[in-house]
């Protein structure tokens, strides 16, 4: 789950559940701002990536991808093109390929 984290901030944080309780990926609050329109997709690898609207960027899409290394640790993808904000995200995968929508409000 994704969330924006008022305890850190309101900066992006992404938890899963092992079955009995819930857990950081990564590190609370990774983003570099404070997000809206989050959204997660995982890959046919188990790799994670996590997308939101970043309003230390002007408010454009910011992509992340959490490395699987001893723990996962998010590293930013190539910035999103955009000439504004990115409004409400989502991310889709088909064909082997990360595919990001934006919806402006």
């Amino acid at each position: 789950m994704a969330f924006l984290d008022a305890a850190s901030s309101s900066l992006a944080t992404v938890m899963s559940f092992d079955g009995a309780t819930w857990n950081h990926v990564g590190s609370a609050g990774f983003s570099a701002s404070w997000v809206e329109s989050l959204d997660l997709v995982i890959d046919a690898s188990n790799q994670l990536f996590a997308a939101y609207q970043d309003w230390g960027n002007a408010g454009k899409a910011t992509v992340m991808r959490f490395a699987q290394t001893p723990t996962p640790t998010p590293t930013a993808a190539p910035p999103v093109p955009a000439a504004g904000p990115a409004g409400t995200i989502a991310l889709l995968l088909g064909m082997g390929a990360l595919v990001i929508r934006r919806r402006r409000r």
